[in-house]
């Protein structure tokens, strides 16, 4: 019994006393931005004080495109008003073409890549702050419009979902994009290609939670949250273009994604995915 007393005692000297090795706290690390709780599937580790991230699911919160180079093993982060690269076990990151050093580097742990997230958000010069009480890490910006996570209600057609948003059930309109028509009251509007699109939101949406993240103008004409739709990481208004169910449609001032919309509907042309191969 003393022998076992002593095993748990020098595991817990290891995890706070010796640096570089992760601690995950008791009741794990709590991120919110601008007030809003970000759920993540990997909880936060604190390495030599400072809080690592998973970084899919936060980066793209923040409104990143990432890309991983498994050769390289680096992490290419493309923001609206930043690009920021970083390598695994690797102190020095680039941001905007210029090397800054960070207190931890990134980190693959449990097969996943970590990321310090005061780098990354300070870096989008966003105000981070930290309740040791609670264990939140709070990260507030006007350029991170992130507006917390909502069960989508049901779907509407293959660009427009139901969402039910701060106690009421909200229409969002994924903006930057547009699918044919599969709903519209006119029946003659509506085609096969709209159904295509509309299922297809319908499985990847239908009851799930969903990240909202807001442009400029917050809603249209007919009083519709305009928004960008983010799902277990991904943006979902991407992965329309990238699959060949929707066009590029982005009008100012919401215009956040269109340089990335339009590659992603270029590739999907090229390719000739979706409706890319017979329709347009």
């Amino acid at each position: 019994m003393k022998k076992i007393i002593l095993i748990i005692i020098l595991g817990i000297l290891l995890t706070y006393i010796i640096p570089g090795i992760p601690s995950y706290t008791e009741e794990g690390i709590k991120l919110y931005i601008n007030g809003h709780h970000l759920s993540l599937d990997q909880e936060p580790v604190i390495e030599d004080g400072r809080t690592l991230v998973p970084v899919r699911r936060v980066l793209t919160a923040f409104g990143a495109d990432i890309a991983w180079d498994s050769e390289t093993r680096s992490i290419d982060c493309k923001f609206p008003e930043a690009n920021i690269k970083l390598t695994i076990d690797n102190s020095t990151a680039v941001l905007n073409e210029q090397n800054y050093i960070m207190d931890v580097p990134p980190r693959i742990i449990e097969d996943r890549s970590y990321v310090p997230v005061r780098f990354i958000a300070e870096s989008l010069d966003a105000r981070v702050s930290w309740d040791g009480e609670y264990q939140i890490v709070h990260i507030d910006s006007d350029k991170i419009n992130y507006h917390g996570e909502y069960k989508v209600k049901r779907v509407v057609d293959g660009d427009t979902i139901v969402v039910h948003y701060r106690g009421d059930e909200e229409t969002v309109r994924l903006i930057g994009i547009d699918t044919p028509e599969s709903v519209h009251p006119d029946q003659g509007r509506n085609t096969e290609s709209g159904k295509v699109a509309a299922e297809y939101t319908r499985k990847a949406l239908d009851g799930e939670y969903v990240g909202i993240q807001m442009d400029v103008q917050e809603r249209d004409q007919y009083g519709r949250l305009l928004a960008y739709v983010w799902v277990e990481g991904e943006l979902f208004n991407k992965n329309l273009l990238e699959e060949g169910l929707a066009v590029v449609s982005t009008y100012p001032p919401n215009v956040k994604y269109e340089s990335i919309f339009l590659e992603a509907q270029e590739k999907a042309r090229m390719d000739r995915s979706g409706f890319w191969n017979d329709v347009f």
